[in-house]
């Protein structure tokens, strides 16, 4: 629903249930902290739900009015939460996830170890994710620079051990090219096309059902003469990817080439139906994938977001 309402947000609260678990399993938390804080993660913006469009959609920096009125929704998403028999506690992990360790947060002021720890754990990875997204005021950081301002706002903002936590995570966390390389050296190209054919038919399929095939053979059309016009061995063909990549050639210039045709294929459909649907039927693709390929091609970049 809150990704329904704010287009700029989405996916947002997935990644930060990924970084909070991730900074769970460093901190050895239980695995019932571990489904609760994660539990919270997806939910921690729900309050959003409550607050206005103008304001969640406004494509610059909120006024000092706008942003107190944006502050209220850990509140409002505590209130949604509280009549709800979750099995873990959540409601409070969700009210102060705007807490700082030093007193200086929202809405209760609350300092140091009075913050609940898992709310202590879902403000740096919240903060994290903000940090390095892209808004539409702003592009996100890179993640060295994010992992700067986590060092700098440590014992201020955030609970310094917490935030260490998620450094340490980072460090360990392989890069994209560390990805391709060990994935190269498997032999495991043909799972990676086996992502790229499928990613790019469900986003196909998914604005076929929506346009019809008028606009989908449109879109099929364009990305093919993309692919024909940059050389990419690829092409559509009654709504099935074609591949017909060299043997031999390196898989980083296949992952180029794939996000090439990606962004292409993105483009044509926000263009036509706006950045949410186009990211729906992206997500829609995603979800469709095993776990395992939904890791590789967020760890390879395979996601061409807009």
């Amino acid at each position: 629903a809150v990704d329904a309402k704010d287009t700029y947000t989405r996916g947002h609260s997935d990644r930060v249930a990924l970084y909070a678990v991730a900074i769970a399993d460093k901190l050895g938390l239980s695995q019932e902290q571990k489904t609760a804080l994660e539990m919270a993660a997806y939910l921690h913006d729900i309050g959003k739900i409550g607050i206005r469009e103008e304001i969640l959609l406004k494509p610059g920096r909120l006024t000092d009015q706008e942003m107190g009125e944006m502050r209220h929704h850990p509140l409002i998403g505590a209130n949604i939460l509280r009549p709800v028999a979750f099995p873990w506690s959540i409601t409070p992990v969700v009210r102060h996830h705007h807490e700082r360790w030093d007193g200086k947060g929202y809405p209760a002021g609350l300092r140091g170890e009075e913050i609940p720890l898992l709310a202590r754990v879902l403000t740096v990875a919240d903060s994290f994710e903000a940090m390095i997204a892209s808004r539409p005021y702003r592009p996100g950081m890179n993640v060295d620079d994010a992992v700067v301002e986590l060092k700098r706002c440590s014992g201020g903002q955030f609970d310094a051990r917490i935030a260490d936590s998620l450094i340490e995570v980072l460090d360990e966390m392989p890069t994209p090219d560390d990805v391709a390389v060990h994935l190269e050296d498997d032999m495991q190209s043909e799972e990676i096309r086996a992502i790229f054919s499928a990613l790019s038919e469900g986003v196909f399929a998914g604005f076929r059902r929506l346009g019809g095939p008028r606009l989908a053979d449109n879109l099929q059309r364009e990305v093919n003469q993309f692919a024909e016009e940059n050389d990419i061995p690829c092409r559509f063909v009654g709504g099935r990817m074609e591949l017909n990549f060299p043997d031999g050639l390196p898989l980083t210039d296949e992952l180029r080439a794939m996000t090439h045709v990606l962004t292409k294929l993105r483009e044509f459909i926000q263009r036509i139906s706006g950045h949410g649907l186009a990211d729906h039927f992206y997500e829609e693709a995603l979800t469709g994938l095993s776990e395992r390929m939904r890791q590789l091609a967020g760890a390879l970049d395979l996601t061409a977001k807009g």
